[in-house]
């Protein structure tokens, strides 16, 4: 579930690019914490709007539900699963890789650096729809990030 904070400013309504620090508090979360849980948080704001905190407890009353569920059925998420956030986050350190070309990298399974540096660049440029030298960029920048330890 995608979270998105709203921003008011001179009567107009915009999506904000994260909760500020007081939102967290309202709701009893860290800033370490909010990260944790994959909440975008812009502490740059100082505004404390009751619509976020509003999304904050039903986001936080959802993501307990979905653990008391599946504890119930017996199963764990894996620990080491990536959220959404991490991935692109990690894709975004390789050269010539932004935001959105790493959101599409996910989509298609690619949710790490090492995962890029594996992936076959023919196979890459069809799906990306992209030439097969940028491919072969990404994986080669993605194998000098793994072999100078960067990450």
């Amino acid at each position: 579930m995608k979270i998105q904070a709203i921003v008011r400013r001179k009567r107009k309504v915009r999506k904000g690019k994260g909760f500020s620090r007081g939102e967290l508090k309202a709701v009893n979360l860290s800033v370490k914490e909010a990260r944790k849980l994959g909440i975008p948080v812009d502490e740059r704001r100082s505004t404390i709007h009751d619509e976020n905190v509003k999304t904050l407890k039903t986001f936080l009353a959802e993501t307990q539900h979905a653990k008391i569920e599946t504890e119930k059925a017996g199963t764990t998420p894996p620990a080491k699963r990536k959220t959404l956030g991490t991935a692109i986050s990690e894709l975004t350190q390789v050269e010539g890789i932004g935001q959105k070309r790493a959101q599409q990298l996910a989509s298609i399974g690619i949710d790490s650096v090492e995962k890029l540096a594996k992936a076959d660049q023919k196979e890459l440029s069809e799906k990306l729809k992209i030439s097969e030298k940028t491919a072969t960029r990404w994986i080669s920048n993605a194998k000098k990030i793994i072999s100078s330890g960067k990450r």
